[in-house]
């Protein structure tokens, strides 16, 4: 018998001892999809109203400048056949004009993204702690041995969710 053999031989027995002390106690055990809560937690609803009103002045000055790079392309789109050099050269100053637009635009998106995403990040961090605060609490109220998540179970029973209960909690807490 070797090292690996004996090693599981010793789990399956210490398993077995165990399990008169599991029969004798019952475990209570709920599931939470944290998914839901995420997505149901009146704090998540009030969160994303307050990111899309802080964002929305930004978002409107955003689609006015994709307006005005729209005008400019569709100005540069004419046709032109009979052109003198005066006309040539306005053109040329409104294809470098759009050529700066473009990269402003594409600038202003890039960074109006990346701080929207740290706001984003802000508040789900807010909202975790609190739904883990949540969870906490109820488990120690409600005597709960364990409690688990979508992240660590592959499959969870109505008997066992405790996600109504959670998101019944959180809204309370407005």
């Amino acid at each position: 018998m070797g090292v690996p053999e004996l090693i599981r031989w010793l789990i399956a027995a210490l398993l077995l001892m165990s399990f008169p002390v599991l029969a004798q106690s019952e475990l209570k055990i709920g599931f939470v999809n944290y998914s839901k809560i995420l997505e149901q937690a009146p704090q998540a609803q009030a969160a994303s109203g307050r990111l899309e009103e802080e964002f929305e002045p930004r978002s409107a000055e955003l689609r006015k400048m994709q307006s005005e790079v729209r005008k400019l392309e569709d100005a540069l789109a004419v046709p032109t056949t009979d052109v003198d050099d005066a006309r040539r050269e306005e053109m040329r100053q409104m294809e470098a004009d759009l050529l700066n637009r473009q990269r402003e635009l594409k600038r202003s998106q890039t960074v109006f993204q990346e701080d929207l995403n740290i706001r984003r990040n802000e508040e789900l961090n807010k909202l975790e702690a609190l739904v883990e605060q949540v969870i906490a609490q109820m488990a120690e109220e409600e005597a709960f041995d364990l409690i688990l998540t979508e992240r660590a179970i592959i499959a969870a029973s109505e008997r066992v969710d405790t996600t109504a209960r959670v998101l019944e909690r959180l809204s309370q807490l407005k």
